[in-house]
Formats: structure tokens, C-alpha cells, sequence
């Protein structure tokens, strides 16, 4: 035939992998194969947003403990500390 084929492929949901729904990888004459690594991280989108949410809250979850564990001059002056000359913001 000597065409051009072009496929776009997109990353399953976490369902199938846990038993919940169907995967969407072809359960007919189209099948994506291995089925297992089609299932777990095709494009590590997944894995990016997980690390960017883990990130996330734990940058707010360090906030609030400083905020509630320390009085507004202790945090100030971690923040910008003193510098040799004794110069503060």
C-alpha cells in the first residue's frame, strides 16, 4: 500500500490496573501489547502530576507549621537574616 499511518495513543486511566473497569488498550482485533505497560506509565504523566501534587502540599504543610510553631519576628528574620554589615530589610 506504501501509505503513511500515523497513531495516537493516550494513557489509561488507574481504574484498569486496579481491577475496577476496563483498560481501553483493545479487548478485539486492536490490542495494545504489553498490556501491563500500557496500563502503568505510558507517558509518566501520571507520575508528574503525582509528584507535582506531593510537592505542593508539602510546601503548604511546611508553611503552616512554621506559622503556627514560630512568632512573626523568629520567621522574619529567618527569612532575611542579618547580614555581616547588620544591615536587615
Amino acid at each position: 500500500m506504501h501509505q503513511n499511518a500515523l497513531a495516537c495513543v493516550r494513557q489509561p486511566s488507574q481504574g484498569p490496573t486496579f481491577g475496577i473497569k476496563g483498560g481501553a488498550a483493545g479487548g478485539g482485533y486492536a490490542q495494545a501489547i504489553p498490556m501491563e505497560e500500557f496500563n502503568l506509565h505510558l507517558t509518566g504523566d501520571i507520575h508528574a502530576i503525582t509528584a507535582a501534587h506531593n510537592l505542593l502540599a508539602a510546601a503548604i504543610d511546611a508553611r503552616l507549621f512554621h506559622e503556627k510553631t514560630q512568632s512573626d519576628e523568629a520567621l522574619f528574620n529567618r527569612l532575611a537574616p542579618v547580614n555581616k554589615s547588620g544591615i536587615h530589610f
